[in-house]
């Protein structure tokens, strides 16, 4: 699998290239040295806007579709090329024109290559180092401290081995928490029912004082996207999770001590999931309030209810440069914390990626949320 994403990689690179220059063509075609210089740079200059948005998506298997029709536009691009090529060559030019074709595409294809690798080797080495990010909160409404560990997206196993886990695990396990979620997309449409029980046999061994607790991802109950593979259904997904002591809340919430409550949201995707209002009627106001919600979605509704904490996952920082600097054009939260009134939302980067083994827009990470009184 590894093999074929580099392939495909390096390929569809060069390809953005050929279509690169045969957009600007007519450059090679230039008699002025320095004109055809400037094509050159031309050409550099878009490889590496181009190579930004589109090279680390290509190869990533998020959409074969898509790239299966970029490799055909690529080959009717190459088609074309050759068969100019052979048309100047009737005409008597074929030594010059090859000559000018080959070197402007060496030129142009050099940086492309390089940026293409150095973002791939990259995002496979960054996928399978996990950090530990903390923040700190005090309140008023507390009266003890309270350890929360927040860990989500692991989408077991698209990109990380269980060893991995196993590590990420045992270093959770070690801050003695009070408190584990897992954040949603445990799993997804990829995982089999062999790597579902494998995941949940690895996280049934995490230990909270006060339990550990799950909310439902976009991706955990997708039907199957290699459907020649067994695939897990939704009630070996529930007995999976049930089985190992970990509760799930959908809509729901829970009571920890006399001063914090935890509240799950179902999917922002899920067609009947409870509007901010209903979420939060009849919870205690003066109880320190944290919501769940896998999808960074509806915070400043979750604030106007009264939340004091509201925790996410799902956007994978953006998951591939540069998708992290668009989020914010479409009103999403991407990474960080962020403060809507008297709430502070956090939207983990999560623990892995998603759909190829590679992640160059952020970390991996899980939160560790320290809670004490004010």
């Amino acid at each position: 699998m590894y093999i074929l994403l580099v392939f495909l990689w390096v390929l569809l690179n060069i390809n953005v290239w050929t279509l690169w220059l045969m957009l600007c063509r007519s450059g090679f075609f230039f008699e002025s040295r320095s004109r055809r210089k400037k094509e050159v740079r031309a050409r550099n200059a878009g490889a590496a806007i181009i190579v930004a948005v589109l090279s680390a998506g290509m190869a990533t298997a998020i959409s074969w579709s898509y790239t299966a029709a970029f490799e055909l536009l690529a080959c009717g691009v190459v088609i074309t090329e050759i068969v100019f090529a052979v048309s100047e060559a009737a005409a008597g030019h074929f030594s010059q024109s090859v000559k000018k074709r080959l070197g402007a595409m060496r030129i142009s294809g050099i940086p492309a290559v390089a940026i293409a690798l150095f973002l791939m080797i990259f995002g496979f080495v960054n996928v399978l180092h996990v950090s530990e990010t903390d923040y700190s909160f005090r309140s008023s409404k507390l009266h003890r401290s309270y350890t929360v560990v927040f860990l989500a997206d692991v989408h077991y196993q698209t990109a990380q081995p269980l060893s991995i886990l196993q590590d990420s695990v045992s270093r959770i396990n070690a801050l003695s928490p009070d408190i584990i979620v897992l954040g949603g997309d445990i799993t997804d449409e990829f995982s089999t029912d062999g790597e579902l029980q494998e995941c949940y046999e690895e996280l049934g061994k995490l230990h909270a004082s006060c339990g550990v607790y799950y909310i439902y991802g976009n991706h955990d109950r997708k039907k199957s996207a290699r459907p020649l593979i067994p695939h897990y259904t939704q009630d070996e997904l529930k007995h999976a999770i049930a089985s190992r002591g970990i509760r799930v809340l959908e809509d729901k919430s829970v009571g920890i001590g006399d001063d914090l409550l935890l509240t799950g949201r179902e999917d922002y995707s899920w067609p009947d999931k409870a509007d901010a209002k209903t979420l939060l009627a009849d919870t205690n106001p003066s109880r320190y309030r944290i919501v769940l919600s896998h999808q960074p979605k509806g915070a400043a509704d979750i604030s106007a209810q009264g939340a004091d904490l509201m925790l996410s996952g799902h956007t994978h920082g953006g998951g591939l440069f540069p998708l992290q600097f668009t989020y914010p054009l479409f009103g999403s939260l991407t990474q960080g914390r962020y403060t809507f009134g008297n709430m502070t939302e956090i939207t983990s980067v999560g623990l892995s990626s998603w759909g190829a083994p590679c992640k160059t827009a952020a970390k991996c990470e899980y939160l560790v949320i320290r809670l004490s009184p004010e």
